[in-house]
């Protein structure tokens, strides 16, 4: 059976440096929305976004993203960019985005 989790944020989330941060730019919410989303996918796999693309023919791993997350190519591109910046995210390899707070903030589903 494989397990399903689910993310859990604390009481001080929003409060941490990255997404005050992001919070207080012109349209911070929605990226901070486009974060929480993609910790619930990252959530399943150890906190990767990783592409299912072949990497020979794979021009941009954001252009996955984008279409993944249904976003312009743009907003993905700017998203990595404050992402990384803030310590967010983490490239680890052509094709390989970690989120630490997907594996930090991780609980398991009760159900299974």
């Amino acid at each position: 059976m494989n397990k399903k989790f689910h993310i859990k944020l604390t009481k001080d989330f929003f409060m941490r440096d990255g997404i005050r941060w992001l919070l207080k730019i012109p349209g911070g919410a929605f990226f901070v929305n486009l974060y929480l989303e993609m910790l619930t996918v990252a959530v399943n796999s150890n906190g990767h976004l990783t592409s299912s693309a072949d990497s020979r023919i794979m021009i941009m791993f954001e252009d996955e993203l984008a279409v993944d997350f249904g976003v312009s190519l743009e907003t993905m591109v700017l998203a990595v960019k404050l992402f990384r910046e803030h310590g967010l995210l983490e490239v680890k390899g052509k094709g390989d985005y970690f989120l630490k707070d997907a594996v930090d903030l991780r609980h398991e589903d009760e159900d299974n």
